[in-house]
């Protein structure tokens, strides 16, 4: 082999670069990184001096968020310094749409802890008259009158509304027929709701501020009804009148014993 050396072994430049050989050799697999030498007795791979720069670059783009096909289209033209200052830029568009995402995701993350905070700040399972705040969402007509149903039907608007681009957990809920609760046909769910905090979103519904009668529990969907008996019976007592329809907020799922578990705050205005 001719100026075997200044060459360099995978071993070598693994070292170098910090980059594990099997990487390498996937780079070479798909034509990003082809040996400089390959020793027909021993399987050896070498590389030269001048494929530093081609790692070099390999690596700068990987950080930019490249994929592979965009850095092998790289590799196979004759760039100038121009060009690869509208290759830089392209990526840069790419990371600031990236960080707007990340700047949702982390927003709506932010609202769904300081939600839990202030659920979990009241006494689970315990009745109690409170001020609400007005509240925005986005109603979705999708009538449930079982637990398989208003699982269903939850998931064709979760999954329809794009929200795993933007949100890690968005608040949903439904709103329950107060009229058909009280006339003893049980737990009625006329629509799915997407609780939001832009007033200027389209289609957006308003849940007046106030005075609520509000129970938080953490249970599994089919126990709802006995905290819906509660409540009823905390506002008989407290010589209360009812506005309006009973609502559900979904504030976080889990799984306890191998069960589904939601942490729910329902309420329903009173005076």
């Amino acid at each position: 082999m001719k100026d075997k050396q200044r060459l360099f072994r995978i071993g070598e430049i693994s070292k170098i670069y910090h980059l594990p050989v099997k990487t390498l050799r996937f780079y070479s697999d798909c034509g990003l990184l082809t040996p400089a030498y390959i020793d027909p007795s021993s399987g050896y791979r070498y590389y030269s001096i001048d494929q530093f720069v081609r790692i070099d670059i390999i690596r700068n783009s990987k950080r930019m968020n490249m994929s592979l096909e965009e850095i092998a289209e790289i590799m196979e033209h004759d760039l100038q310094a121009s060009d690869i200052a509208d290759v830089i830029e392209k990526q840069i568009d790419v990371m600031n749409q990236k960080i707007k995402e990340y700047e949702k995701m982390r927003d709506s993350m932010s609202v769904i802890s300081q939600i839990i905070r202030e659920a979990v700040a009241v006494q689970i399972n315990t009745p109690y008259i409170g001020q609400e705040s007005k509240q925005y969402y986005q109603s979705y007509p999708y009538q449930s009158t079982t637990p398989e149903e208003q699982e269903i039907n939850f998931r064709k608007v979760a999954l329809g509304s794009g929200e795993e681009s933007e949100h890690v957990y968005s608040l949903y809920g439904v709103s329950t027929s107060a009229d058909a609760y009280f006339k003893g046909e049980g737990i009625i769910n006329p629509d799915i709701r997407n609780y939001m905090s832009d007033a200027s979103t389209p289609n957006v519904c308003v849940q007046p501020a106030g005075e609520y009668a509000c129970i938080v529990f953490d249970d599994n969907v089919y126990q709802k009804e006995q905290y819906y008996r509660r409540l009823t019976d905390f506002i008989q007592n407290e010589n209360r009148k009812t506005i309006g329809d009973f609502t559900e907020e979904w504030i976080i799922p889990r799984i306890q014993d191998g069960k589904e578990s939601t942490l729910i705050k329902l309420k329903i205005q009173v005076n």
